[in-house]
């Protein structure tokens, strides 16, 4: 609450919780240097702490956060700096939302050209497997005949002959040309599968980001921020993924601008 700067940081390599409450009223240690009277001094404790990876969002007994105090008691700098933190925060967020939207674009797209590949090699398989049918239908007639006359020659015929005739009449027919077309199919299935698995962390990840956008919505209009109701369509894709608009059919508004607000801009 000082301003101690350096005291924080030994504190902070001697393995301090950065986010551990204290016994008195003032919460955090972000809230107790978002109540200190040195702005500038807390400013610097508010960077130490943040850097350390101290949640910020964190509210006092009384529900206030390290912003609610800060603005309370007009500390500029560490309202700006926890301003400038939400605004990167927020950047970030739509960038992985973007990174992951694309990646599960490119999955599906992956997934659905091989399950194309698959099933026309399906379609292949079952018109050549027709054509072979057709095609083995007299070849088949005709060795059954062959076999036949072979086995009447072979009741007239001695011992020695007999054998000669039966090896020939044993003879396989060669391997079917399917063979390969069918290890074609169950690779480009496997391969199918392989990109639903992969597109299976993406989904999660993309959920994620989609839970988090709809927080920092509809924390904008608990806050009664400016409203207008707007039609999907002209909705931004990061209220249109799950936010207010779906909730409440109302988009946070920037009357100075008329368009949406974003999230660090209602912050």
């Amino acid at each position: 609450e000082n301003g101690d700067v350096e005291v924080v940081r030994v504190l902070i390599e001697a393995g301090a919780d950065v986010d551990k409450a204290g016994t008195d009223d003032e919460g955090t240690p972000c809230c107790a240097a978002a109540a200190g009277w040195q702005d500038e001094h807390q400013a610097e404790v508010m960077k130490a702490l943040m850097e350390a990876g101290a949640q910020i969002e964190t509210a006092n007994r009384f529900g206030k956060t390290p912003y609610d105090i800060a603005s309370y008691q007009r500390n500029t700098r560490v309202v700006s700096l926890l301003k400038q933190h939400a605004l990167t925060q927020h950047t970030r967020a739509k960038e992985q939302l973007a990174a992951v939207e694309a990646d599960r674009v490119e999955a599906e797209r992956r997934a659905s050209t091989a399950e194309g590949r698959a099933t026309a090699a399906e379609v292949k398989v079952a018109a050549l497997e027709a054509k072979l049918r057709a095609a083995m239908k007299p070849v088949e007639t005709e060795r059954a005949r062959a076999q036949q006359g072979l086995a009447s020659q072979a009741a007239e015929e001695p011992a020695d002959e007999q054998a000669s005739v039966l090896n020939v009449a044993s003879l396989a027919p060669r391997p079917s040309p399917l063979l390969q077309i069918r290890h074609d199919l169950e690779h480009a299935k496997g391969v199918g599968q392989e990109l639903s698995a992969r597109l299976g962390p993406t989904q999660s990840r993309y959920s994620t980001l989609k839970e988090v956008c709809l927080e920092a919505q509809q924390a904008l209009l608990e806050a009664e921020v400016p409203s207008l109701t707007k039609g999907s369509s002209e909705t931004p894709p990061y209220y249109s993924c799950g936010g207010s608009y779906q909730s409440q059919g109302k988009v946070p508004w920037l009357k100075s601008e008329k368009r949406a607000m974003t999230p660090a801009e209602g912050i």
